[in-house]
């Protein structure tokens, strides 16, 4: 299937992600929702950021072996809804990250609990 989809992962103590590009973000412990696409096969891109990577090549595969995955969700929409779910996100996003590629502000955002 093509489509987008949206990674959730658990990080539990802070992590310092190696993204020199971005300055390697320091990330605080909690949930955190990774929202790509994958226009040539959207299942090979979830296994990929579920499982061990030895060739970092996206900037999720450096958060995906420092974070536990818990979970994703696939929908077979066109790539433009990847940015647009994006930018309808609400949390706290992470400056830069996953977006090389387009405009948004940030592809990955902390879950933020409500108290």
């Amino acid at each position: 299937m093509d489509g987008i989809y949206l990674a959730a992962f658990r990080l539990q103590e802070d992590a310092q992600i190696p993204i020199s590009t971005l300055d390697n973000p320091e990330l605080r412990p909690g949930l955190y929702v990774y929202v790509g696409s994958g226009q040539n096969g959207v299942e090979h891109r979830i296994r990929r950021h579920f499982s061990e990577v030895e060739n970092t090549h996206w900037h999720i595969d450096h958060l995906s072996a420092e974070a536990e995955p818990i979970g994703a969700v696939a929908l077979e929409l066109p790539g433009v809804y990847e940015c647009v779910i994006a930018r309808a996100a609400d949390g706290e996003a992470v400056e830069g990250f996953g977006c090389s590629d387009c405009r948004c502000d940030s592809h990955l955002f902390k879950l933020v609990e409500e108290t």
